[in-house]
């Protein structure tokens, strides 16, 4: 961790939103009772983008270069991952908020981006194959009906960057619908397995085992990871934007 200090907090700035241990409970939803104080100590702390209105609620958008980054809150306004499968279960707009809510706020981004690159971060995964109670497997309605919002629309070069599984591996698209890398948690001390649901199965080739990352100076938990692209494939998504 001492590394994660020097090389990353001190020299970069920071977008930060929060997951469950984060906010509170784990796998916690909308219906956790203190994101009052969730959201007063997030603000107290926490420098930030603009944020909605909402509260609570952290989502927030930033541009830099050729790319504009949305960065979503999985939690506060989810609805509850035990409820049945259908169009009124939500990840993103659990308390209906609907032209002021964060999947609209989502949906407009994109749609009106001029950006080369539009990356979302998604504090969990989107990649079906892993976790079915906490990710987005356990929302797929919503999730195909994004999915086919955004190739309706003919949005190019979406990218989704993911936490939660506590591994790092790259889905090339082939199990979402779009490229996801799947980020390990940065101060992670473990070497062996730690994944927090199945690794699922993913794009062309296999992809990490737990390593140690000389620069950082600390192991870094990627057991069991997801297939990832070809080298031709992240070539081809890094140098030919549409």
């Amino acid at each position: 961790m001492s590394g994660f200090v020097p090389h990353i907090l001190r020299r970069m700035a920071i977008a930060r939103q929060w997951d469950d241990h984060d906010a509170g409970l784990n796998n916690l939803d909308k219906n956790y009772l203190d994101w009052n104080l969730t959201q007063q100590v997030f603000l107290e702390y926490t420098p930030t983008y603009p944020l909605p209105s909402i509260s609570p609620g952290i989502w927030q958008k930033f541009n830099y270069a050729q790319a504009d980054f949305f960065v979503l809150d999985c939690r506060s306004q989810r609805d509850n991952w035990l409820e049945p499968e259908g169009p009124d279960k939500s990840m993103l707009d659990g308390n209906n908020l609907g032209a002021t809510g964060q999947l609209e706020w989502l949906k407009s981004g994109l749609l009106n981006s001029i950006a080369v690159w539009k990356i979302v971060f998604t504090s969990v995964v989107t990649n079906p194959t892993t976790k079915q109670n906490d990710g987005w497997g356990a929302y797929q309605t919503e999730w195909n009906a994004l999915r086919s919002f955004i190739t309706t629309n003919n949005i190019k070069n979406v990218v989704f960057i993911a936490g939660d599984l506590h591994l790092g591996a790259i889905d090339d698209g082939t199990r979402a619908g779009f490229p996801e890398m799947c980020v390990a948690a940065a101060n992670s001390t473990k070497t062996s397995s730690c994944a927090t649901g199945a690794t699922g199965t993913g794009g062309e080739d296999d992809f990490g085992q737990p390593k140690y990352d000389p620069f950082l100076n600390w192991p870094t938990c990627t057991a069991a990871p997801w297939p990832a692209m070809s080298s031709s494939r992240r070539h081809q998504v890094s140098s030919r934007p549409s």
